[in-house]
């Protein structure tokens, strides 16, 4: 079972979508009634395409006539999937196993340089493979780049599209290596529509898509300096004019937060934050969302012999 998959229950009465995988054998499951609920697995049965085309529920019609579709549709469900084609390489396959067809672009972003992977119209419940990577170059794979609308030919309500930027790490590229829906190969799976979705401007896309000049949401990324200065007045020039200490203290925190992506995504190895000394707000802060963020592997003082305990060297995993 995988997000998009169609279920019914099998104790009760009642059919709906996987939204989420959770622990301990469960998922999140959105039900006709448009709540959601977790589920054992064993409760459910999937209901194949087979079934869902000659058994989906009857569509209702709009003032005009159009038709309104009755049925839950899989909204998320789209999956980069590495799978090895021999010890060395992988082939890279994009799945859409949601219930919208995807206009889509698919690009790397290397030493500055955009390349594309590929670009069109995927069908729902489908994939498509484009190229090899060489697993010996895994390090300069670079940041991949998703970009797509949703589309279905009847009336839906509004879905914007949108965009996700994938930096490799090595251990999670690891440990993602389990059955990748529809293909039926074990691979290394990615979700992209999980978490961290940012809307993108349509026009934006097409540009993308069609190869306008205009450059694009991942080109703006730009690599961070190693050594980050948090002090306010290195930050903004009219830092006199801040009175009471929230405001400045969001300044830096975003500087901050905005660094440590940018050095994530450009596969940086580690990035030091000045913050001083002071009351050790901003210091404990910075500790703080270093000590939960999935790609940091560890943070410690830094450079002691210059800054004493002002400076945070922050290790990317």
């Amino acid at each position: 079972m995988n997000i998009g998959d169609k279920v019914r229950l099998i104790h009760s009465k009642g059919e709906g979508v996987i939204r989420k995988i959770l622990k301990n054998d469960l998922v999140e499951v959105e039900l006709e009634d448009g709540f959601s609920n977790p589920f054992l697995r064993k409760e459910l049965a999937l209901v194949s395409r087979v079934e869902e085309k000659y058994f989906a529920p009857t569509a209702t019609q709009n003032e005009d006539n159009t038709p309104i579709s009755n049925q839950i549709r899989a909204k998320i469900g789209i999956y980069l999937s590495f799978v090895p084609t021999n010890s060395n390489r992988y082939l890279l396959y994009l799945i859409n196993n949601t219930d919208y067809h995807l206009p889509f672009c698919l690009t790397v972003l290397k030493d500055g340089i955009t390349e594309g992977i590929g670009a069109g119209y995927i069908l729902s419940k489908t994939s498509l493979n484009f190229k090899e990577f060489d697993n010996q170059n895994f390090e300069n794979w670079g940041t991949f780049s998703f970009d797509c609308f949703y589309y279905r030919e009847n009336r839906l309500a509004e879905i914007k599209p949108f965009s996700k930027k994938l930096r490799l790490r090595a251990k999670t590229f690891a440990d993602s290596k389990t059955d990748s829906p529809l293909i039926n190969q074990k691979g290394h799976l990615l979700q992209l529509d999980l978490e961290d979705i940012t809307s993108l401007n349509p026009e934006e896309i097409r540009n993308k898509m069609f190869g306008a000049t205009t450059p694009s949401t991942i080109d703006s990324i730009k690599k961070p300096s190693t050594v980050i200065d948090l002090h306010i007045e290195k930050l903004e020039k009219n830092s006199l004019d801040f009175n009471h200490k929230k405001p400045i203290l969001e300044i830096q925190i975003s500087v901050f937060e905005s660094s440590l992506e940018s050095a994530i995504a450009h596969g940086m190895d580690e990035i030091t934050f000045i913050h001083g000394i002071g009351n050790g707000i901003l210091r404990d802060e910075i500790h703080r969302r270093l000590g939960r963020h999935k790609n940091v592997a560890y943070f410690k003082d830094a450079q002691k012999d210059k800054f004493g305990y002002g400076a945070t060297l922050a290790k990317i995993k």
